[in-house]
């Protein structure tokens, strides 16, 4: 049986400054990346 700690709480979800910050860096660098090689006439997808 699974401890009632081990659960996803509700507060778990809530913005932690180190997750969210991953997840930022890891969202700008797909972004920039997409945007780069949209707009440099040199790469084709």
């Amino acid at each position: 049986m699974i401890e009632r700690d081990t659960l996803p709480d509700r507060r778990t979800l809530r913005r932690t400054t180190g997750d969210d910050a991953a997840v930022a860096v890891v969202v700008a660098n797909l972004l920039a990346d997409v945007l780069y090689g949209w707009l440099d006439p040199r790469i084709r997808y």
